[in-house]
């Protein structure tokens, strides 16, 4: 039937006067609406399948076993991709060891140390960016919930890795320290991760990848090209490398703070987190 065949046949059914007497009886029909105490039944009623009511605050503990619980669940969701290029990160710049001279092994541990944390952003803020906060929001983990338990991800494989380049650094050379190699990628971990944190904020993830990869290589390519400078940075006092990594921690501390105080926000005023 097409389009004008079914108007012909609703004019031929349907008059002015019944349309005119339609329209006459909306506009005399009022819609009862509940009475205080029927909604406040109604709210009481609800509570018990909500999981917190507003305001309510959970512990520290309890906060932190939900974020655990969270970070386990949210391994196997990071994009696959994300492990493998961290990977192929670290064997190419180890295998650029042997084709430039001037890079050593503490030099290229240097660099590396915060590549796997900065590229994890993109998959930390990736709603964010794909505008699905709001989404989120709804779910049982809010969607600053779930970027704590992300940046933990990062932040726990990260120095995992680091880790087990030290220990094969110091096994293959048998000159190094355990704690000034540990000083030595603990200290561009700290304040990079700090400041790309920082900046994914502020910016798409996308983005803030993109500039402080940049700002990073830039930094450590002028470094290679002066040795002088390389081995200052190598051989710096254990002073100064902790007093970089308490700046780095602080910077990290703080921004962590603010997702925190986001997600503590959120939970109180979306009621709609259930036992997980």
């Amino acid at each position: 039937m097409t389009r004008k065949r079914m108007q012909d046949d609703r004019s031929d059914t349907v008059t002015e006067e019944d349309l005119n007497d339609i329209h006459d009886f909306l506009l005399q029909y009022e819609v009862e609406y509940p009475d205080s105490a029927e909604i406040d039944r109604t709210v009481e009623a609800l509570r018990l399948h909500m999981h917190a009511s507003a305001g309510e605050q959970r512990g520290l503990g309890e906060r932190l076993k939900r974020l655990l619980r969270l970070a386990a669940s949210e391994v196997t969701l990071m994009s696959p991709f994300y492990w493998l290029m961290s990977t192929v990160l670290y064997l190419a710049g180890f295998m650029m060891i042997g084709l430039e001279s001037k890079l050593t092994p503490e030099f290229a541990l240097f660099t590396l140390a915060p590549m796997p944390f900065i590229l994890g952003l993109v998959d930390i803020f990736r709603s964010r960016d794909q505008r699905m906060l709001e989404l989120e929001m709804s779910c049982t983990f809010n969607a600053a919930s779930v970027m704590l338990a992300k940046i933990l991800i990062i932040g726990v494989y990260n120095i995992a890795l680091n880790s087990l380049c030290s220990l094969w650094f110091i096994r293959i050379t048998e000159q190094m320290d355990v704690m000034d190699i540990t000083l030595l990628w603990m200290t561009p971990f700290s304040v990079i991760s700090g400041l790309s944190l920082l900046a994914a904020i502020r910016l798409r993830g996308s983005t803030a990848v993109s500039f402080m990869i940049a700002i990073w290589f830039s930094f450590c390519l002028i470094v290679i090209i002066n040795p002088s400078l390389m081995r200052r940075i190598l051989t710096m006092p254990a002073a100064i490398y902790l007093l970089l990594i308490m700046l780095g921690a602080m910077l990290i501390v703080m921004q962590l703070y603010r997702l925190l105080y986001k997600s503590s926000v959120m939970e109180g005023m979306y009621e709609c987190e259930t036992n997980a």
